[in-house]
């Protein structure tokens, strides 16, 4: 039946879910993490995490405003950050961005929302 959790639904999760889980591995240390670029020395930000787990090379990924993820952005990092944004805390407006820049979240708080949200989804998956 179509939207029973499985045909293409189900698989299009999954690849969100293995999306969601390279990008985590991509950061998953606090010296694989930065703030305020997308890179840095061999670190990501949560945004660029999702880049790199979407197949983005290191030359390709440019920080040019605010609204890269609306343009210049391989689809599924798209989707990646679209489910990001749902998890962030709600402060942030959905930002991933602002969260991860800002002062007070931490490597740990950012590996929390990648958790949730891969936990979440691994639900949804049906996994």
């Amino acid at each position: 039946m179509p939207f029973d959790g499985g045909g293409f639904g189900n698989s299009e999760r999954l690849r969100e879910l293995e999306l969601l889980l390279r990008a985590r591995r991509a950061i998953d240390t606090p010296q694989k993490w930065c703030k305020h670029r997308v890179q840095a020395r061999g670190r990501l930000c949560m945004a660029g995490a999702l880049m790199r787990g979407a197949g983005m090379t290191r030359a390709k990924m440019r920080w040019e405003e605010p609204t890269i993820m609306a343009r210049c952005v391989p689809t599924m990092a798209r989707r990646g950050y679209r489910i990001l944004s749902q998890y962030v805390p709600e402060r942030f407006d959905g930002s991933v961005e602002a969260f991860n820049d800002n002062s007070h979240t931490r490597h740990s708080d950012v590996l929390e929302v990648f958790d949730h949200a891969i936990t979440e989804w691994t639900a949804r998956a049906g996994i």
